[in-house]
């Protein structure tokens, strides 16, 4: 009432000068919350896949008038941002590999524990080759093929040792790397929902919008990675053991059988040594 009385009593010419006030400046006003209702919605619908990465990429390379700073930091940001989707492919991979490993580990540590049921089962019964028969220079031969397997094998089990050993110790990191993961993407959404600062550009906005859904992307993959991987680890340890327990056995099989050889050249050489020393000692004698 007040306003209304206010706006009568004024003379006609402020009257009048009011009047193209409004006209002039609430078009204006819709259109700047319709401009700004459309960017928000454009920056939401932006797409993050690699092919439009690559577009974008390919268009900041080509776009005429971008200064040097500007285009090399929008390609600093899409070239962070395509790493986030290949981070996120590899996590995805990983989880699919972590699924299958529960259902085929724990049959494949059986069948290896009955193998080394068996292999325990022939420790200290085995008999010894017998070597009498074979020429030396053949001897020199196996020896040099035994020692070669069991070179082989101590390779095989230095890995499989170093890898129990890290695979043991994974279910500490993991809880430590879900922690980080988990803290980087809340840090992403938060800033996703709640932007701070005020972009430089329209082109800026857009880069860092894609780099934040990326970075939640990857994060999301490998939070769901390492959650599966939590789980499968304890089959994925005990296979390793057994792995570790049946290479152990077969190197050490192998071991025996080139000290054998090498007791067998040993006493082999120590005769023709001795038939030697004795054939100068009678050459001696008979001069």
């Amino acid at each position: 009432m007040n306003n209304t009385f206010s706006m009568l009593t004024l003379p006609l010419s402020a009257l009048f000068r009011l009047i193209i006030l409004l006209a002039v400046f609430s078009p204006a006003v819709a259109l700047a919350k319709t401009s700004t209702t459309k960017v928000v919605a454009d920056l939401s619908t932006l797409d993050v896949s690699k092919d439009a990465l690559k577009s974008k990429i390919a268009a900041i390379n080509a776009r005429q008038g971008l200064d040097d700073a500007t285009k090399s930091k929008m390609l600093s940001i899409y070239q962070s941002a395509e790493d986030n989707l290949n981070n996120a492919e590899r996590f995805n991979a990983l989880t699919q590999a972590f699924k299958a490993a529960p259902n085929k580990a724990p049959d494949e540590t059986k069948r290896l524990q009955k193998e080394i049921e068996q292999a325990l089962s022939k420790v200290g019964k085995q008999k010894t080759e017998d070597f009498s028969n074979i020429p030396t220079e053949e001897l020199d031969q196996r020896l040099i093929i035994e020692k070669g397997k069991v070179s082989n094998l101590d390779e095989q089990l230095k890995k499989l040792e170093s890898e129990l050993s890290a695979q043991s110790a994974r279910p500490q990191l993991i809880r430590e790397e879900l922690l980080a993961a988990q803290q980087e993407l809340d840090s992403a959404q938060k800033k996703l929902q709640s932007p701070v600062g005020k972009p430089d550009t329209k082109l800026d906005s857009d880069a860092q919008l894609i780099l934040l859904k990326t970075l939640i992307q990857s994060r999301s993959a490998e939070i769901k990675m390492l959650e599966v991987e939590a789980i499968s680890n304890p089959a994925g340890v005990d296979l390793l053991k057994a792995q570790v327990q049946l290479l152990d056995l077969q190197k050490s099989a192998l071991a025996q059988i080139a000290n054998d050889i090498e007791n067998v050249l040993s006493v082999r050489r120590q005769q023709e040594a001795q038939e030697m020393q004795d054939a100068l000692s009678q050459a001696e004698k008979e001069l």
